[in-house]
């Protein structure tokens, strides 16, 4: 998964509900000044290997191993240490 695609499942997961496919896809290129087509292609990644989904009503949802790959990344990236520590040398938890 590269970062386009952590920032699109990760919102997605943030938002708690079901979004808007195209709303979403817009706040996520404004926030991190991505090209929208950019933001599009991790979309349809994520949806493409499972992780998203379309709801009835053509809403995206996390499906349940998206939601526990999500949660999995952020507890990792939690206990990871920080650029600025890994530069200065330093390891373990923040």
């Amino acid at each position: 998964m590269d970062e386009k695609q952590w920032i699109v499942l990760n919102q997605a997961l943030a938002a708690g509900e079901p979004v808007e496919r195209s709303a979403h896809i817009a706040r996520i290129a404004a926030m991190t000044q991505w090209a929208r087509a950019e933001v599009e292609t991790a979309a349809n990644a994520l949806l493409a290997s499972a992780l998203l989904t379309t709801t009835p009503h053509g809403l995206l949802e996390l499906t349940d191993t998206g939601k526990a790959v999500a949660s999995k990344r952020r507890v990792s990236r939690q206990f990871a240490p920080t650029r600025r520590e890994v530069r200065r040398g330093r390891r373990g938890m923040r």
